[in-house]
């Protein structure tokens, strides 16, 4: 951006959404040379940003799946040089211990949070196709919206675990029928203890 102003290089285009593209501008000292070669040389960075539109694709193509398999949250409660992954691969190649893995800062908080994450994603995938085969598609419509509203906005301009963390309600909502149908299933098929409630087929 500039300082204190905004400056439109070419007003006669219409709004639209920037690409993912970038370049590096000096801003200290002031460019060197003319009016005309500062002119030029800005031109230059705009036809670079817009000559590959097919990099900002790519980057909605590699950052939507990372921002959606990283559970919010859990990226600040890391110290840094402290986080699990580390500490279970030296585990794993014999470079720590267990109890290196176990004094990890936030472990257990961190851990509930990927259980709740994950059972989310995947249970809420498996209660979209339980509904969809239900045809109970127009009832679940409202939550498939908003994941694909929340989803092609940020895609559009900035996806980070932050910004799609507000679809996760509906996820949960998804995963939930999905654990009362599996439930249900159990129930029928004598799969559960005498002692535990049975409940009615799910809608």
């Amino acid at each position: 951006c500039t300082c204190g102003s905004i400056v439109c290089f070419d007003p006669s285009l219409k709004p639209m959404v920037g690409y993912a593209r970038t370049a590096t501008i000096r801003a200290m000292p002031p460019p060197p040379g003319d009016a005309a070669a500062v002119r030029a040389t800005r031109a230059r960075y705009y036809e670079h940003i817009a000559a590959q539109p097919l990099a900002w694709i790519g980057r909605i193509g590699r950052e939507t799946p990372v921002a959606y398999l990283q559970p919010y949250g859990t990226v600040i409660l890391t110290p840094s040089g402290a986080g699990v992954k580390p500490a279970l691969l030296n585990f794993v190649t014999g470079r720590g211990s267990l109890g290196d893995v176990l004094r990890v800062p936030g472990l257990f908080r961190r851990a509930l949070m990927w259980l709740w994450h994950y059972w989310g994603l995947i249970g809420g995938v498996a209660g979209t196709v339980l509904a969809i085969r239900k045809r109970m598609g127009w009832a679940i419509f409202p939550l498939l919206a908003w994941v694909a509203y929340v989803t092609g906005v940020t895609a559009v301009l900035l996806i980070e675990p932050r910004y799609v963390f507000p679809v996760m309600f509906a996820f949960s909502a998804l995963a939930a029928y999905a654990r009362v149908r599996a439930w249900d299933w159990l129930g029928a098929h004598s799969r559960l203890p005498a002692w535990l409630p049975r409940g009615g087929a799910a809608a």
